[in-house]
């Protein structure tokens, strides 16, 4: 009977967990935003709940048998509950989080000009553009993100969209913002903003503990990596939509090679080549093994950098 009775409310338990953990209706930044909670208490009551079983084992070995088993009924399907709730809710913002999520309006960006960057953050944190037609440099620190003239009077000012490290691309008249989300530690954000104005144009957020991006044209590819899985990500920046992601191994650690149609990802020492229109992957090289290789930079088997331009230059 006792068997019987415990793996019933086991089933009943582990039910529950799941019902209750968040379904496909979940966003991926409420799941964040909850995460934390969450996994502090799966961290405290799924032990508590074994040290519990196990207290009712030591229990029944002491003869004490009726309160070994009402202790046991008790932590058998909390623990299966907990369990199948941490694990559905890990699930689903991992589905969330690399399809990701556009935050807020999504206005329109201007299509005229060219592309420049990007702009990285320095270590210490802080960044200043090369100067921009007419003179003008974007300026990025620890709290605000600036568009200053060369008299150094700001043309306009507004608080920074992430946190270090960030870096800023300019295509036409937009400044393409990427790095760390503000809220979360694997969280990456990128913002559009107004180059004339300041003014947010749209924001994206998905899953990673890093981000690179390249920008072509009205196409911009974003890399979220984390340390054993990446998502590259097309997304049309002027009419800001995502066009298609794709799942890739990681870690990534530079930034992608976009010459439509088709993108260049780099994987320790492989490139992986995808479609451009599809993200469907079409080649995988293993770069830094293949001799006479001259459009990769390789140091101790990874890939470091991209051989671009005039005379073989690095791009990082």
């Amino acid at each position: 009977m006792f068997p019987m009775l415990a793996f019933g409310l086991s089933v009943i338990g582990l039910a529950t967990g799941y019902i209750f953990a968040p379904g496909q209706g979940a966003d991926y930044l409420g799941l964040q935003k909850i995460s934390d909670t969450a996994h502090r208490l799966a961290v405290v009551l799924l032990p508590s709940c074994s040290l519990a079983l196990l207290l009712a084992w030591v229990m029944k070995r002491l003869g004490w048998r009726w309160p070994a088993r009402g202790l046991a009924l008790l932590a058998l399907p909390l623990f299966g509950g907990v369990l199948a709730y941490i694990v559905e809710f890990d699930s689903t913002i991992e589905e969330k989080g690399m399809a990701g999520q556009f935050v807020g309006q999504k206005k329109p960006c201007a299509r005229d000009g060219t592309v420049s960057g990007p702009f990285r953050e320095e270590p210490g944190g802080g960044l200043t553009s090369s100067p921009l037609p007419g003179g003008d440099r974007l300026i990025l620190d620890r709290r605000t993100l600036a568009r200053r003239s060369p008299d150094g009077s700001y043309r306009w000012n507004r608080p920074r969209p992430g946190r270090h490290p960030g870096q800023l691309t300019v295509a036409g008249e937009t400044v393409l913002y990427t790095g760390p989300g503000p809220d979360y530690e694997d969280d990456v954000l990128v913002a559009a903003v107004d180059l004339q104005s300041g003014s947010l144009r749209w924001m994206f957020h998905c899953l990673g503990n890093q981000a690179w991006t390249a920008v072509e044209r009205e196409y911009l590819v974003l890399v979220s990596s984390r340390p054993s899985v990446a998502t590259v990500k097309l997304i049309h920046w002027i009419e800001p939509d995502m066009l298609w992601s794709t799942r890739i191994e990681g870690p990534v650690s530079l930034r992608p090679r976009l010459e439509f149609p088709f993108v260049w990802v780099a994987s320790e020492g492989r490139v992986l080549k995808l479609s451009g229109t599809s993200g469907d992957l079409e080649e995988v090289s293993h770069a830094c093994a293949a001799p006479g290789k001259t459009d990769v930079v390789c140091e101790q088997g990874r890939v470091v950098a991209w051989m671009a331009g005039e005379g073989g230059a690095k791009s990082r």
